[in-house]
């Protein structure tokens, strides 16, 4: 009996301090979209701890921090955010250290010598040759291996529901009079190369703000990254060479954040159908308008968003229906840069993973539409 009333005596208090320690969690770094989680984790290494506040899986324009994701936010050092219109909940965090990156980038990415995007209209890639990565050969992007996807498993989605964005609408930016506000065309900006080394460099500079005795460390990471991304690119324009007397246009199933990178290259990403929802059933009439526009394109292969964990419903019956007309129709995935899976995560997915993702699909759908050259 004695024991029975000891265990329930001591069975709250274990359950408060457990509570106590969850939402007493602090890091160093807190990013709110994937591209600068990654930049931040591989610039700062084991010199600092970074989470990413989006849990694996979920869609920014999806989210709402909870009560505790929010504590744990106002406690980190430095917040990475991606802009003010995709995160309208950060707006009223006052925070020292609050690195709004749309703002501290602006809209002039190509004014700095490692990198002009002015040359890409003719898709040459010669420009970078004046990049030596022999300075950087120990640090490899597999340092991202390290990285443990398990700071998320205290997201649960069910309580995102409960935060209400609306409140931010008297926002008037007084807080960045240093930093002119630019007005992008697309609020997926970080999809351009340009504009995803200005953010590096941001946020290489943020990182050392905040632990200045690492500035040399994190400055060196820096170029490596901007390297990495450079070579991406140089490898997609070397292929579009090969197509600079076609007007490529490539089609997305449903939503298109891809615009900006699109025009970067010199090509045109457009939606074929802005509405599709790669995991939902197709009523009759909307299978029937999609397979029709397939057609009127002369569509073979399209992207659509990555799935995450969902199975590809609409995707198989589509392909289906076309396979039974002989039409034969691939759809392949196109990363827009807003997450990866919680399954991604667990086996270490970099950006330079997801790009070298894009890059390989992009070929393969504009070999597929356009011919091999």
């Amino acid at each position: 009996m004695i024991k029975k009333l000891l265990m329930l005596f001591t069975l709250p208090i274990m359950i408060v301090t457990l509570i106590s320690c969850v939402s007493s969690t602090k890091y160093d770094v807190i990013a709110t979209l994937y591209p600068q989680y990654d930049m931040a984790r591989y610039i700062s290494g084991d010199e600092l701890s970074v989470k990413l506040i989006l849990p694996y899986g979920m869609s920014p324009h999806d989210f709402e921090p909870t009560s505790n994701e929010m504590k744990i936010i106002e406690d980190a050092s430095l917040i990475l955010l991606t802009s003010y219109e995709l995160e309208p909940w950060l707006v009223d965090v006052e925070h020292d250290n609050k690195a709004d990156l749309e703002e501290l980038i602006g809209t002039e990415y190509t004014d700095h010598d490692d990198h002009d995007g002015d040359d890409h209209d003719d898709h040459d890639g010669d420009d970078h040759d004046d990049h030596d990565g022999d300075d950087h050969d120990d640090h490899d992007s597999d340092d991202h291996d390290d990285h443990d996807g398990d700071d998320h498993d205290d997201h649960d989605g069910d309580d995102h529901d409960d935060h209400d964005g609306d409140d931010h609408d008297d926002h008037d930016g007084d807080d960045h009079d240093d930093h002119h506000h630019h007005d992008h065309a697309d609020i997926h900006y970080w999809t351009r190369p340009d504009a995803m080394i200005a953010m590096v460099r941001e946020v290489a500079e943020a990182l050392a703000h905040i632990s200045p005795e690492n500035q040399d460390l994190f400055m060196a990471r820096k170029e490596e990254y901007i390297e990495k991304i450079n070579s991406f690119s140089d490898e997609l324009n070397e292929f579009l060479h090969e197509y600079e007397d076609t007007n490529i246009k490539l089609f997305i199933a449903g939503h298109n954040a891809m615009g900006e990178f699109a025009e970067y290259y010199g090509f045109e990403i457009v939606s074929l159908y802005p509405d599709f929802i790669p995991d939902a059933e197709l009523t009759s009439q909307e299978l029937s308008n999609f397979i029709d526009l397939v057609k009127e394109n002369n569509v073979l292969s399209l992207f659509l968003e990555p799935l995450f964990e969902a199975a590809p419903v609409a995707t198989e019956t589509i392909s289906s229906s076309l396979a039974s007309e002989g039409y034969t129709l691939e759809f392949l995935e196109l990363s827009q840069f807003h997450n990866i899976s919680a399954s991604e995560a667990s086996e270490n997915m970099t950006l330079f993973d997801i790009y070298r993702n894009n890059i390989e699909n992009i070929k393969r759908v504009i070999k597929s539409n356009y011919g091999e050259r």
